[in-house]
């Protein structure tokens, strides 16, 4: 995976923050102030400020005055120089970030209760991805994913036909042609303690 880490540094003239002591002109002067300031960037969208500096110089002889209050520049400002994202793109990164994992973790509660609602009154049709190291092959030592398709539903349990292959990840295919023609009975008994050992690690329903 790929981390893009980096920083520029950003100069930027103010105009016109009102009157200031020259020493050179030996008088109060009208005076503007150039703004620098270091964007660090995670990902591009992470974004935060470092280093800023306001430094002042005088608009009739353009005679350096040294570094200025950020404060007392920035209440003069209508506005805030430096933009949005560059002050508030960690900001905003954090909160997006935090809405995705809310909602990974809400699907995972929705699949966690629907895998129970499923297993308790299943339909022909329903698919359960199954972890099982018995599935491993010498072929792929990490291929211990399968399926089992619901083909007939009994009073006691349900009658599934198994994957022909196994994976290295989460499988549920929907295509008749990796399932075998062999029907296996599994009683209801059998597929809550599948899911208690994590065996059975959810189960999908095609919603009509």
């Amino acid at each position: 995976m790929l981390f893009l880490w980096g920083s520029n540094r950003v100069r930027k003239p103010i105009r016109n923050i009102g009157y200031s002591f020259c020493d050179q002109c030996g008088a109060q002067q009208p005076c503007s102030a150039r703004l620098d300031y270091t964007v660090r960037h995670f990902q591009v969208v992470f974004r935060f400020v470092t280093g800023k500096e306001y430094t002042g110089f005088c608009d009739i002889c353009r005679a350096r005055l040294g570094l200025l209050d950020p404060r007392v520049v920035e209440r003069k400002l209508k506005r805030n120089p430096i933009p949005l994202l560059n002050r508030w793109g960690w900001a905003f990164a954090m909160a997006a970030l935090a809405g995705v994992i809310a909602w990974v973790i809400d699907e995972e509660r929705q699949a966690a209760d629907n895998t129970t609602a499923y297993l308790a009154a299943p339909r022909v049709g329903d698919i359960y991805a199954i972890s099982d190291d018995r599935l491993v092959a010498m072929a792929c030592m990490s291929c211990r994913y399968g399926a089992a398709k619901v083909v007939s539903v009994e009073a006691n349990g349900v009658y599934v036909r198994e994957t022909k292959f196994s994976w290295n990840d989460f499988a549920a295919p929907s295509d008749e042609k990796y399932y075998s023609d062999q029907r296996e009975f599994v009683s209801l008994g059998q597929l809550r303690d599948m899911k208690a050992r994590g065996t059975i690690i959810r189960a999908v329903r095609e919603v009509p």
